[in-house]
């Protein structure tokens, strides 16, 4: 994360009332968000939630005692037995594979039709003898730069700016299911920024807010500059926020977002890599009183 001084760090009613003059300053309880990793959770939410909300059920009707298996199913009959922690690697194991397999699905999507047998080596890898040039662990967000065809559909056509304004929607009802929100698609380091930048940089954050008004009274909540349909601010600076009223379990709405990103967040590619982003994913990543700038045009 970008520190601008070295000086202490100062306290939230003083940066309140620094916001309070400065009309394109915002102050919020929030937390950087890889764009892409964000993406992909939010297309595959609508499953993930599904099986959360089945595990979830299973787990409460194993405490109340209420979980059964039918005479004559084919499950186990100690099926019920299973303890808490057995359920919930289940839970987490096949969260972890709804997401993997929308990003397959995804990355796809730029591959398209340059090898139809990639579809087949995924359903199969060991049935081809070709699996280091391509395959389900290629398919990650590096596979994006690491293939001509998908870099060209990637940076030529899209765009991270149209590709993720095009996902608006389904990031926005996924973030509402967790109780935070979008307060900025694309941050960037200065106050100024190149477009080619944030549309090329597969590294690139979002900023993800609460959605409670957890700013102090008298700070300035104003909208943020809209830029090509997309929202850019320079990186906000993390402030010492004492006493600072949160609502209960305001971490644990981030933890579990971050539960869900893909393991791979970052793309391993160079040739396109902007200088905008952060240089390692997970430094400093965690929510806490940002500072947010107004960016502009270069």
């Amino acid at each position: 994360m970008q520190t601008r001084s070295s000086a202490p760090a100062p306290t939230l009613a003083a940066v309140a009332a620094t916001a309070s003059a400065a009309l394109q300053t915002r102050l919020m309880y929030a937390a950087p968000v890889h764009k892409l990793s964000l993406l992909i959770v939010a297309r595959a939410w609508p499953l993930v939630k599904r099986t959360y909300l089945f595990i979830d059920l299973i787990l409460a009707r194993r405490r109340k005692g209420e979980l059964a298996v039918e005479t004559g199913a084919s499950a186990p009959r100690r099926l019920p037995d299973l303890p808490d922690e057995i359920w919930l690697a289940i839970k987490q194991f096949a969260t972890s594979e709804l997401v993997l397999a929308e990003q397959d699905r995804f990355v796809f999507g730029f591959h398209g039709g340059s090898d139809d047998g990639l579809w087949d080596e995924l359903a199969d890898p060991e049935g081809f003898d070709f699996i280091d040039r391509i395959g389900r662990a290629r398919l990650d967000f590096g596979h994006l730069s690491d293939c001509h065809y998908c870099e060209f559909l990637m940076y030529e056509q899209r765009g991270m700016i149209r590709t993720f304004n095009h996902y608006s929607q389904e990031i926005v009802s996924m973030l509402s299911d967790h109780r935070l929100k979008i307060a900025c698609y694309h941050l960037v380091g200065d106050k100024t920024f190149e477009h080619a930048d944030v549309d090329t940089d597969l590294n690139g954050e979002a900023l993800v807010a609460l959605v409670d008004r957890t700013a102090q009274p008298g700070s300035s909540l104003l909208p943020l500059t809209i830029m090509f349909g997309a929202v850019a601010t320079a990186e906000p600076d993390t402030i010492t926020a004492q006493g600072a009223p949160l609502p209960a379990g305001a971490d644990a709405r981030f933890a579990r977002l971050f539960e869900l990103m893909p393991a791979n967040s970052k793309t391993s590619h160079n040739k396109k890599q902007s200088t905008q982003g952060s240089e390692k994913w997970g430094d400093d990543k965690g929510p806490g009183w940002k500072v947010l700038e107004v960016a502009r045009k270069a």
